[in-house]
C-alpha cells in the first residue's frame, strides 16, 4: 500500500465493506468492541476497548488497552497502551502509553 496512512485506509475500506467480525468479536468477556473490527478467532483480548476500524491478527495478545484505526500483526503483544492510526508489525512487542505508533517486525517498544 505505500505509506501507513494508505494501509490504513484500506483497512477501514475493507473492514466498513464485510471484513469485520465485530459480533463475534463483542462476545469476548472483559472487551468492549467499537464495530467494525476484525480480532482473529486465535487472538487473546482481555480488559480493552477494541475499534473502530482495528484488525488483531492471529496469536496477539492484548490486555488493559485502547485501540481505535489500528492494525495489529500476528503473533504481537500488547498491554497497557493507547494506540490510535498505529501499526505493529508481527511479533512485536509494546507496553506502556502511547498515541500514534508504527513498530517493525520483532520489535519490543516500552513506555515507562
Amino acid at each position: 500500500c505505500g505509506k501507513p496512512e494508505t494501509l490504513l485506509e484500506t483497512n477501514r475500506y475493507l473492514l466498513d465493506h464485510g471484513r469485520d467480525n465485530s459480533s463475534d468479536a463483542s462476545k469476548r468477556k472483559d472487551v468492549v468492541v467499537v464495530p467494525p473490527v476484525y480480532i482473529a478467532p486465535t487472538a487473546t483480548v482481555s480488559q480493552s476497548v477494541i475499534g473502530p476500524h482495528v484488525s488483531i491478527g492471529a496469536g496477539c495478545n492484548v490486555h488493559r488497552s485502547v485501540l481505535q484505526d489500528t492494525i495489529i500483526d500476528t503473533g504481537s503483544h500488547l498491554s497497557n497502551t493507547i494506540l490510535q492510526g498505529s501499526l505493529i508489525g508481527q511479533d512485536a512487542r509494546v507496553q506502556g502509553r502511547e498515541q500514534f505508533l508504527n513498530v517493525g517486525d520483532s520489535s519490543e517498544i516500552g513506555f515507562a
